[in-house]
């Protein structure tokens, strides 16, 4: 998208054209039209013939997925639903997608899809966001005994004479969840699990960058200049991290071409689970949360609510693949 530098009002900032279509929030509510995009709410009456509609589904889940890919690789820590686009052109059936607010990425602290490295200070901002997870979950009553529980799992280590700490996402279980809410709180729950999943094309590309020699490094130099030092050694253990993982996912069948993304069939285990939990209140009642419950902080309620924070699954799969299948 094109943007340009100026100042409106007496304020100094950045003209960006607006993306085309809909945000990903409002795909899912699925209330607005638009005079060139396919409109979610139309999506079965403008896209009659199923094929045609499979066709299209899959590719908003390929390109979601080379998104979300994109996000591993650059440690993107701010992916939600409203900041990305998908337009669906009306004649052609194109489906676009446009990416904004790209500006939380190469972190010096993601070290992996599922591994952090704090500073001295956003270590104490951790403990501080575990500390008021375990409040609102837990309550007055026993949110001291699971802090130390969450603070003292295997996926957190601590470095005594630093004071750094390390969260690494792999370990944490049930019973110590809560690392997972509150890590969201500080770099965004959207990616903070691999993805089920990889598109062919960029499995080849991540596979050339580890079999050809100095390609990787050429990838590494093209950033290095806008990076940090520890920037740049973050952005290189989150490439070997995500050539490592798509080398397993290919191991297991989990390298999708474009039939497979467009064969609904073959993305029913990329569905999320859906669950109902309870949360404690200080005052020692108690309210049921589900997908209807109203906002208590979307990074509470999505990480408990949804098994695995994959943007593309959680906003898409069950709505895209399960209901309009039906239809």
């Amino acid at each position: 998208m094109k943007y340009s530098v100026g100042s409106h009002n007496g304020q100094f900032g950045f003209f960006m054209e607006m993306a085309p279509g809909f945000s990903g929030e409002e795909f899912i509510d699925a209330e607005k039209n638009s005079a060139d995009s396919v409109s979610p709410a139309n999506i079965k009456t403008e896209i009659a013939d199923p094929a045609e509609r499979n066709r299209v589904l899959g590719c908003i889940a390929q390109k979601l997925n080379r998104l979300q890919w994109l996000d591993v690789i650059t440690g993107q820590g701010d992916r939600h639903w409203n900041n990305y686009f998908l337009n669906i052109d009306k004649n052609t059936h194109e489906v676009t997608l446009k990416a904004i607010d790209n500006d939380a990425s190469f972190s010096n602290d993601r070290i992996g899809v599922q591994k952090f490295k704090f500073s001295v200070s956003k270590s104490r901002n951790f403990k501080n966001a575990m500390k008021k997870i375990c409040q609102i979950v837990h309550g007055e009553n026993r949110w001291k005994a699971e802090y130390g529980k969450c603070m003292n799992s295997k996926a957190i280590t601590r470095d005594r004479r630093t004071g750094v700490i390390t969260v690494d996402m792999a370990k944490v279980d049930r019973s110590t969840r809560e690392i997972g809410i509150a890590l969201s709180a500080l770099v965004g729950s959207q990616t903070i699990a691999h993805p089920d999943a990889i598109d062919k094309a960029f499995y080849d590309k991540l596979m050339e960058l580890d079999k050809k020699p100095g390609l990787k490094e050429d990838y590494l130099a093209t950033v290095a200049p806008r990076l940090s030092g520890e920037a740049l050694k973050a952005a290189r253990l989150r490439l070997d991290d995500a050539i490592e993982y798509a080398k397993y996912l290919n191991d297991n069948g989990r390298v999708f071409d474009d039939t497979a993304w467009q064969t609904p069939a073959k993305l029913k285990h990329l569905t999320g689970i859906k669950a109902t939990v309870t949360v404690y209140a200080s005052d020692g009642g108690s309210v049921k949360l589900d997908e209807n419950t109203p906002y208590l902080g979307d990074y509470v309620r999505d990480f408990l609510i949804r098994d695995c924070p994959s943007y593309y699954k959680r906003d898409f799969m069950n709505y895209l693949f399960v209901e309009k299948a039906k239809a």
